[in-house]
């Protein structure tokens, strides 16, 4: 047998003699199929609320009777956001983001009913699942199991004699190596039951991918470990080196780079985003364009365009033509103000990217929920949909006032049958390969990190003969 193979039963058997290594492992093993189970649950749960919710919604739309098409616009509808196969698996910012939007006249609304407002002190854990599992506690488990493979060897000065019975350097320090990763590769196979549940090929690329980057993820901590592990002059060194590392990494620089990226790009103020907006709405983006003016220069171009000099000469309804002139400056408005919001989180992203250099769990943190469509990308482009079905639908609604309210305005009722023929809103979540670019530099840092870990490991390695551990 090879020496590296010699080298990772050996170390294999004397982890898992320890009981304590052993109820360590199965509790974590434990733990991220309850996760799982959970999770699925709770989706499913979730799918047939959201199914009953679009329908009783649908059902009320279509129940209204003969209204006033602007009294139905105001009325407004639900868009529900669907959970895909594989968000149980990495919630993300869903708990935060809402998961409801409110449809209506005028108004472009941010999603609703968010988890976290149902949490009366959210902590770390209070979303739980099997993503946090393999970011947070399984390295503690590879830190505790790693900590003292090299170390031990020079406190113990047993070294030059593995090397001394035939062993090479690299044979013995590879079959460490592997017999870590052995762990981690138990901690990482339950994760390929998400391949199994995805429910289409696009779920199931998306669940490859995700894999994927827990095992990159999973082999970086395991060369990071013995590198330090090799680096270290005693074990208890190596320990609180790599916990005193695990702490900086996993809790603080994300933290310190979330306040970073907050000054770096201040979030809108919500009071002052909405009064911003309705100042805008009443007196223009500019601050000078008032709605008196606005309204008066729409009469003036559509009496030109019909080429009459009165309104009641009119062959359409100029009230429908003034509620769509309507919609379209709202739409101007939070344009602009929606597209400064984004910026400024994008600008946030930036930051918290650059951050990745010092810290490989911001990175696989945001390329793992952007694989698993949990992020606020796949949001936003939620959102969207519904803001371009309700721009659709209000133009629908306001046409059906211009060309049949003339002379009735306010006192014209559209019949039942003009709801129900308006298409049910249907969101399709965006395939990963249409967002895919977006998380290309978070697969790249990551990457980054696998490659100077298995380097920092190699160095540190031939490190121990420069040092004269082998003298």
């Amino acid at each position: 047998m090879n020496n590296w193979m010699l080298t990772t039963r050996s170390e294999l058997r004397q982890m898992l003699r320890d009981g304590r290594v052993r109820v360590a492992l199965l509790t974590l093993l434990a733990l991220f199929a309850t996760t799982l189970a959970v999770g699925s649950a709770q989706q499913a749960r979730y799918d047939s609320n959201v199914r009953e919710a679009v329908k009783a919604d649908r059902s009320i739309w279509e129940r209204q009777g003969a209204r006033n098409p602007h009294s139905v616009a105001h009325f407004g509808q639900y868009a529900f956001k669907p959970a895909g196969a594989i968000s149980l698996f990495d919630p993300g910012l869903t708990p935060w983001l809402g998961t409801a939007l409110w449809m209506e006249a005028h108004y472009q609304n941010t999603a609703a009913y968010r988890a976290i407002d149902d949490q009366v002190a959210p902590t770390l854990i209070s979303n739980l699942s099997a993503a946090f599992v393999l970011q947070y506690l399984a390295p503690l488990l590879l830190i505790f199991l790693g900590y003292a493979l090299i170390a031990r060897e020079r406190e113990r000065h047993t070294l030059k004699l593995v090397l001394a019975n035939g062993a090479s350097l690299r044979a013995w320090a590879g079959g460490k190596f592997f017999s870590l990763l052995t762990v981690a590769a138990a901690l990482w196979l339950p994760s390929l039951a998400l391949v199994a549940i995805a429910d289409s090929s696009d779920e199931r690329a998306r669940s490859v991918m995700l894999v994927l980057a827990y095992a990159a993820y999973l082999i970086m901590l395991c060369a990071l470990t013995l590198a330090v592990s090799a680096k270290a002059r005693t074990a208890r060194s190596a320990l609180l080196a790599l916990l005193c590392g695990w702490v900086v990494m996993a809790l603080v620089i994300p933290r310190v780079a979330a306040v970073v990226a907050e000054r770096a790009a201040p979030s809108a103020d919500a009071g002052q985003f909405w009064r911003d907006v309705r100042a805008a709405l009443r007196q223009g983006v500019s601050g000078h364009d008032p709605a008196d003016a606005r309204e008066k220069a729409l009469l003036e171009k559509t009496l030109a365009e019909y080429g009459v000099t009165r309104v009641e000469d009119l062959p359409v309804s100029f009230a429908g033509i003034a509620l769509q002139a309507g919609e379209e400056h709202g739409n101007e408005v939070f344009d602009h103000f929606y597209t400064q919001l984004r910026a400024a989180e994008e600008r946030q992203r930036t930051v918290l990217r650059l951050a990745s250099l010092v810290s490989p769990w911001i990175a696989l943190r945001g390329l793992s929920s952007g694989i698993a469509g949990t992020d606020a990308q796949h949001h936003s482009h939620y959102v969207q949909a519904a803001e371009n079905y309700r721009r659709e639908l209000q133009r629908y609604l306001n046409g059906n006032v211009t060309q049949n309210a003339k002379g009735k305005d306010s006192d014209y009722q559209a019949d039942a049958l003009t709801w129900r023929q308006t298409p049910v809103f249907s969101y399709r979540t965006p395939t990963f390969r249409e967002l895919g670019a977006d998380y290309l530099p978070d697969a790249l840092l990551l990457l980054a990190w696998i490659v100077l870990s298995i380097v920092a490991l190699t160095v540190a390695v031939r490190g121990l003969v420069r040092e004269g551990a082998l003298a």
